[in-house]
């Protein structure tokens, strides 16, 4: 079926679901919007940002099983990593634990359908990891995940030299915007 963009009206446009993070000097800002999408329609509403550890929080988007499940996963992992070496685990660590989970799975071509942007502070100052359903990782300055990414990648770019070395209220300005776009 075919639909004519130009002629559908505010009320007949599909959302997306959006996630987006940015890391600036002082932190990092993990948001989301609450929809859970279902084919062409809203079916519902969940949380999806989540902490790991006092400093460090992560975003899902797509299969709600599979993020929960990941989420839950890495949050014991991460509890257990604290306990057995005495401080706490960096972001880097946290994103890269679970980019191995994530490509392991991929490996059994039994692959996670998620997308994951794991962020915080540490030591090394603010970072922000994306992380594919493949176990691919990249470190980051913004990012934003989920079928409205598009839209909202466009604005984050635009607006991020702004905020780097600005105010914390700036950052969570352009955050709500984004996921607003």
């Amino acid at each position: 079926m075919y639909i004519d963009q130009n002629k559908l009206s505010p009320e007949m446009v599909i959302k997306g679901t959006t996630a987006v993070s940015l890391a600036w000097k002082d932190g990092v800002i993990l948001g989301a919007d609450r929809r859970v999408s279902a084919g062409t329609f809203m079916a519902g509403s969940l949380q999806k940002v989540f902490k790991l550890t006092p400093k460090i929080g992560i975003c899902v988007a797509g299969l709600v099983s599979d993020a929960q499940a990941l989420v839950e996963f890495l949050q014991i992992q991460l509890k257990l990593y604290r306990l057995e070496n005495g401080y706490e685990p960096t972001v880097k660590i946290a994103a890269h634990l679970l980019s191995l989970v994530l490509h392991s799975g991929y490996k059994r071509f039994m692959l996670y359908w998620t997308q994951l942007l794991v962020g915080g502070l540490d030591d090394q100052g603010s970072h922000i990891y994306s992380i594919d359903p493949t176990g691919g990782i990249h470190e980051e300055k913004y990012a934003v995940i989920g079928s409205g990414s598009l839209l909202a990648l466009g604005f984050m770019e635009q607006k991020y030299k702004e905020i780097e070395n600005g105010p914390k209220e700036k950052a969570v300005e352009v955050a709500e915007t984004a996921l607003r776009s």
